[in-house]
């Protein structure tokens, strides 16, 4: 299996919560990109980390060209569909993260995983991956 990581990883880090003093629950965007190289349903995409905190509200996927067949699931080490059952890409797609009651912000950082559950990924191209949350 391999694990592949965002262009944006020069350093894998968590991102910096917004200093707003609790004031104001201003939306943020967690982007990251994956080149498409061929990925097998034994790879996963991983380096994304959703910080202690952050309340998220929405997640997307925005491919640069169609993925086919193949099927990506975005969740967490034993619940690889947390945010997303596994499903096909052909357009950029976005969802509510629905919980009720509302969840609190997470309790510790999370590591997300991007599992491709069906077909092997495109060769060329990339998918960007995002959450949109506040932080608590």
């Amino acid at each position: 299996m391999t694990v592949y990581y965002p262009v944006e990883a020069g350093s894998i880090a968590a991102p910096i919560r917004p200093r707003d003093g609790g004031a104001v629950k201003q939306l943020s965007v967690i982007r990251r990109t994956f080149n498409m190289l061929a990925q097998t349903t034994s790879d996963t995409l991983e380096g994304i980390t959703l910080p202690k905190g952050f309340r998220c509200v929405r997640w997307g996927l925005v491919p640069s060209a169609t993925l086919g067949s193949t099927t990506l699931a975005l969740g967490i080490v034993g619940t690889t569909g947390k945010y997303r059952a596994a499903a096909t890409v052909t357009a950029p797609v976005s969802g509510d993260v629905v919980t009720a009651p509302p969840a609190a912000g997470l309790a510790a950082d999370e590591a997300v995983l991007v599992t491709i559950a069906a077909a092997t990924m495109p060769g060329s191209g990339t998918v960007a991956v995002e959450f949109w949350g506040t932080y608590e």
